[in-house]
């Protein structure tokens, strides 16, 4: 007889947590600033072509003028490594 799978570890499942939390504060980041260059439209983008839109977030925000977002763009490198980590548990 097999022994049944346990589940995540405590550990796993606030690895978990604070990683949607920090997925959901880039996405909230980078919507605002699309919001900001573009209004509704550029919000209406941001949502539709996500999985276009967040690499070119920080590309399209230096070469509006606002800066090259540093910080966003270490948080979508620690997501992703964070995301590896919770796909090994």
């Amino acid at each position: 007889m097999t022994k049944a799978y346990q589940g995540p570890s405590l550990y796993g499942v606030c690895f978990g947590t604070l990683w949607i939390a920090m997925l959901l504060g880039l996405f909230g980041t980078m919507l605002s600033a699309y919001g900001r260059l573009w209004g509704v439209v550029g919000l209406a983008f941001g949502m539709a072509l996500l999985p276009i839109s967040a690499p070119a977030y920080p590309i399209i925000s230096w070469y509006s003028g606002t800066g090259f977002p540093w910080i966003w763009t270490i948080g979508l490198v620690l997501a992703i490594a964070m995301g590896n980590i919770l796909l090994r548990d």
